[in-house]
């Protein structure tokens, strides 16, 4: 039978003290709390984000997440830079305004 490097690791580290690894358990749960949260926030997030009308929809959606620059994003979707920048700025009051209630 072959032993892979991550099970002898593994194995090693399941010889510690029952105190340590209760420890260290205990310390993951909290980050999974954390976790938990953030999770739930970027959920409640994507929920608003999926609300927006399509225009804003698709300029948030290129700007936040695809990165791409205001020129960039007017050039796409055929709409002046100003247009890009309107519909950024609803989107995102909209959101935070979603986010506070």
């Amino acid at each position: 039978m072959r032993i892979w490097q991550n099970e002898v690791s593994l194995s090693a580290q399941m010889n510690t003290d029952d105190d340590d690894e209760i420890k260290e358990f205990g310390d993951l749960l909290a980050v999974d709390e954390d976790l938990a949260d953030s999770i739930s926030s970027r959920l409640d997030i994507m929920k608003f984000i999926h609300q927006l009308p399509p225009k804003q929809y698709k300029v948030f959606i290129l700007v936040v997440f695809k990165g791409l620059k205001y020129k960039q994003v007017a050039k796409l979707l055929h709409i002046s830079v100003q247009a890009v920048s309107k519909n950024y700025r609803k989107a995102l009051a909209f959101i935070n305004k979603s986010l506070e209630k």
